[in-house]
């Protein structure tokens, strides 16, 4: 999982400045592949979650907050 996210950090688009915020955010998505939903205000690791669990096939949706509320009627269902 980790080695998915840290290859599509280093392609450059959406890279993170710090090789230890994406270490721990590699982990937090790691963390969110076993729940239905992986919630995150940062652009950045929002779009490399989404990414990594549609590679692996995990069916996790990344999420920002607003699209989570926004769609949590149809969500519930």
């Amino acid at each position: 999982m980790t080695d998915t996210y840290f290859k599509i950090d280093f392609k450059g688009y959406k890279s993170d400045a710090k090789f230890s915020n994406m270490i721990d955010d590699s982990l937090h998505v790691s963390y969110a592949a076993h729940c239905d939903y992986f919630i995150t205000i940062d652009d950045k690791c929002h779009y490399k979650a989404a990414e990594t669990y549609h590679k692996l096939g995990f069916e996790t949706k990344a999420m920002k907050p607003d699209e989570f509320v926004n769609n949590l009627d149809l969500l519930l269902k």
